[in-house]
């Protein structure tokens, strides 16, 4: 079904209803900021072994959920000058790099203006503080994302948000685009989800609902929304859909060439592109 619209505000199905907030975390360093997947100021969470987020930063939205890790390459992290960190594993979703954020004023949408105003940890939960910025006027929001154990031994992804400032009449929305559903039921929230697009994604033998949709945020107050993600995820994460080049890098970062050595730039010895030169091209070379 594609087109229709539907608010939604409805009780949770059991599969949701019947689960436990879990707060252990698969590393003692869980939130961290870098560049990731080759997109920089990124915010990666390690909310659960079946749960790791990405947010960008710029947009103050989710990038990603996964089931998986990070592989943390580069300078910050191993010494090596070429390689940076990339999620791995399988996504359960992906939204668009787009800014998601809208304000609604007198049946006007409007784009607004984002700040990311940065994130405190307390008793080991994460706090996410956004800015919108529309017309002089500034929104304050404050966002918790959370895991808890959904039935069926599938990862349950909660996002809480708070809303300040929010004038009278005005709407705030945020787009959300939820895959890897064993059923279209299997989200809910206190807010209003209007869905745009339903559709389906066959893996194997198995088929998954995806939705597409806004969340309204309640106003000058908390709303809450829930996903329940099945145990495996539908969509493959394309950090992992490798290249010819990328798989050189890999290459690379597996050994202690990049400790002297960058792809383009002269550090400690000759670049990869200029001991490239050195070379003819031809296909004994390449077996080299």
């Amino acid at each position: 079904m594609v087109g229709a619209v539907v608010s939604t505000a409805f009780i949770a199905p059991p599969s949701i209803q019947k689960t436990v907030v879990a707060k252990d975390r698969p590393r003692e360093a869980w939130v961290l900021r870098s560049v990731l997947d080759g997109r920089p100021r990124m915010l990666s969470v390690a909310l659960n072994n079946k749960l790791w987020l990405a947010y960008n930063t710029q947009t103050a939205s989710l990038y990603k959920a996964w089931l998986g890790t990070i592989n943390f390459g580069g300078p910050v992290y191993t010494s090596a000058h070429g390689p940076q960190p990339v999620s791995s594993g399988v996504a359960y979703m992906e939204e668009p790099a787009d800014n998601p954020w809208r304000v609604v004023e007198n049946a006007k949408e409007i784009t607004p203006t984002i700040t990311y105003k940065g994130h405190t940890i307390h008793q080991n939960r994460l706090t996410l503080k956004y800015e919108l910025d529309y017309q002089g006027k500034k929104i304050q929001i404050e966002e918790n994302p959370e895991f808890f154990d959904a039935t069926g031994n599938r990862a349950g992804f909660e996002r809480a948000f708070v809303t300040k400032h929010v004038p009278a009449g005005v709407q705030v929305t945020l787009a959300m685009h939820l895959n890897s559903l064993a059923a279209a039921s299997d989200y809910q929230t206190d807010g209003t989800f209007a869905v745009s697009e339903t559709g389906t994604e066959q893996t194997g033998d198995k088929t998954f609902q995806t939705i597409a949709g806004k969340l309204q945020l309640n106003a000058n107050g908390k709303t809450t929304f829930k996903v329940s993600f099945t145990a495996k995820p539908a969509v493959k994460q394309a950090s992992e859909q490798k290249n010819q080049e990328q798989i050189v890098a890999d290459l690379f970062a597996k050994s202690d060439c990049n400790t002297c050595h960058n792809r383009d730039v002269k550090t400690v010895g000759p670049s990869y592109m200029a001991i490239a030169e050195r070379y003819d091209r031809t296909d004994k070379t390449a077996k080299l």
